[in-house]
């Protein structure tokens, strides 16, 4: 799996995880979210 791609994965894992069971998330909001975090890690702004 490529650099880029498994980072996508773990971002989606973390994104996930990190959401109540109980709020639905549009599939904008979470495009958005995914292309801020990867926007963060192109930066060097991350953990």
């Amino acid at each position: 799996m490529s650099r880029r791609r498994s980072l996508s994965f773990q971002m989606l894992k973390t994104f996930i995880n990190n959401r109540k069971q109980d709020k639905s998330v549009s599939i904008e909001e979470y495009s958005q979210e995914l292309l801020d975090a990867e926007a963060e890690f192109e930066r060097g702004e991350y953990t």
